[in-house]
């Protein structure tokens, strides 16, 4: 569980000048304070056929000043499958509502997504996958559904440590 506090207030300051406006100034204030509560439940298996990961959240996303207030409710699966020393394949589905506090609009929205990872060398991988997604809402031009595929190729270390000495930190 975490909450964390933004204030994205903000002052512009704007000026014309041109034949009809002699240094004209127009300035224009922003005040928004954004507080997101959240909180996560997850439950990780390591298997030696399949990797998993289940998980829960729950976010409410609060705006002073405006009425974008929301909760976001999360229930995802994430399955992870080592072929051999090069070569994996993984895939996600994850359910989100979100529902506006502030009116009746709910958004539902469902993710595939399904890939092939392949290590070419110590430093270069590749991956490839697909994705469909579906997102229904009360509000008729937020609804739409969608696929993708993306291909990556990706060269360096994935994340480099300092060796320590022996003992050190």
């Amino acid at each position: 569980l975490f909450t964390d506090l933004t204030d994205s207030s903000s002052s512009n300051r704007v000026q014309l000048d041109d034949e009809f406006f002699d240094n004209v100034f127009f300035i224009q204030v922003n005040n928004n304070v954004i507080r997101n509560r959240n909180g996560r439940i997850t439950y990780s298996r390591d298997d030696d056929f399949i990797d998993t990961d289940t998980w829960v959240s729950v976010s409410e996303v609060t705006y002073s000043g405006l009425a974008q207030d929301r909760q976001i409710t999360v229930l995802g699966i994430d399955l992870s499958r080592q072929i051999s020393g090069l070569l994996s394949v993984d895939g996600f589905v994850f359910l989100e509502q979100t529902e506006l506090l502030e009116t009746t609009r709910v958004d539902d929205k469902q993710v595939f997504n399904i890939g092939v990872n392949y290590k070419h060398t110590r430093k270069l991988r590749s991956s490839l996958s697909f994705q469909y997604r579906d997102s229904e809402s009360d509000f008729a031009s937020a609804s739409y559904s969608d696929w993708g595929a993306f291909y990556s190729l990706n060269y360096g270390y994935g994340s480099v440590r300092r060796p320590t000495g022996t003992g050190g930190i």
